[in-house]
């Protein structure tokens, strides 16, 4: 369930960053025709282009601070006084995702400022509807980060753990009747039992699909840090191609 999880918050990540750069790349490569019926891009100047950029990448770096956010819900014996800390981490989750929300926002009044430039109608609905993709996108992504497992699942996981030992304590005695003495049945059990934990650890750590510096799992989240910088270079790369 976390890995696949896993793989689910990956495509909704990349979906969120494809989206942001499709728009960026519509913005800057689009062209309007002037009153005199010669062509001219929506976006003149570097200064302009620069503006566009920043504002995109401002939901961008937004977001990427929203998924490096510790999440709320996790166990009691991981916070140190459970309902403060709880509610400081929910509220800073939830003030990272209006940042996103305000940063769409302000995409939004830029492509009504280009309408009033002269950019037709029927365009700055498919830029409107381009950012709506955006923040469709987004509310996946927060729906798969704070989404926990329900307690009965979690709860088996830990349980059967602990149990494994009770239920296979029969059978570890028995490999002590094949002349090993007590050493073999020890250390199989040991290396059975570490195997479990490390599992369940994984599956703990992979709660949180998005990986954040220090946090559980790091290695088997999504980089949301290294797509985003990736992500970045590109629609700079985009938006100085399109002026030439």
């Amino acid at each position: 369930m976390a890995f696949s999880r896993r793989e689910h918050a990956l495509v909704a990540y990349a979906a969120l960053v494809g989206d942001i750069q499709a728009t960026l790349g519509a913005v800057c490569g689009w062209e309007r025709r002037d009153a005199d019926g010669s062509w001219l891009r929506l976006i003149e100047g570097t200064e302009a282009s620069d503006r566009c950029v920043c504002a995109f990448e401002a939901i961008l770096d937004a977001a990427t601070r929203y998924c490096a956010t510790p999440r709320c819900h996790r166990t009691r014996y991981e916070l140190s006084t459970y309902d403060f800390e709880r509610q400081m981490l929910a509220d800073r989750c939830y003030s990272r995702r209006l940042d996103v929300g305000a940063a769409i926002q302000a995409c939004r009044r830029l492509v009504q400022r280009l309408k009033v430039d002269g950019l037709p109608g029927g365009e700055t609905h498919r830029l409107d509807s381009y950012l709506a993709h955006i923040s469709v996108a987004f509310e996946k992504v927060c729906a798969l980060k704070e989404y926990r497992t329900p307690a009965g699942a979690r709860s088996i996981a830990r349980i059967s753990v602990l149990w494994h030992g009770v239920f296979a304590g029969p059978w570890y005695a028995s490999l002590r009747c094949c002349g090993t003495g007590p050493a073999l049945p020890l250390v199989y059990a040991l290396a059975l039992q570490l195997a479990f934990n490390a599992l369940l650890q994984v599956a703990l750590g992979l709660e949180d699909p998005y990986a954040r510096e220090g946090g559980r799992g790091a290695r088997d989240s999504v980089r949301v840090e290294s797509m985003a910088a990736m992500a970045r270079a590109d629609m700079r790369r985009t938006a100085r191609e399109a002026s030439l």
